[in-house]
């Protein structure tokens, strides 16, 4: 019989549960739970999904009247995350000139 850690599946899922863990731990700085970070990485790359696409993409049910709440505080974040990119962005270019142009 073949011993667990030598199947490629079994690997597979350690790995993918290793990467949870990190990521999880990586996460508590945003005060976000892994469930709202996917939430959010897929509403940045399906912008104005519907609540119901969004629902079948993470393989869940359609979302409730008080999770409406939720998903709007995660627009807010990604929102908020997408002004700050921005800013640093605009910053950084702003430093960039100034230091090509000193």
């Amino acid at each position: 019989m073949e011993l667990p850690e030598s199947n490629f599946g079994f690997l597979l899922h350690d790995v993918a549960r290793l990467m949870r863990k990190r990521f999880e731990q990586n996460a508590r700085g945003l005060k976000l739970t892994r469930s709202q970070c996917s939430v959010l990485a897929h509403l940045s790359r399906h912008e104005g999904i519907q609540q119901g696409g969004l629902a079948e993409i993470l393989e869940v049910e359609p979302i409730t009247g008080v999770a409406e709440a939720e998903r709007d505080r995660l627009f807010a974040i990604l929102s908020a995350m997408k002004a700050n990119l921005l800013t640093k962005a605009a910053t950084g270019a702003s430093a960039e000139r100034r230091a090509s142009h000193g």
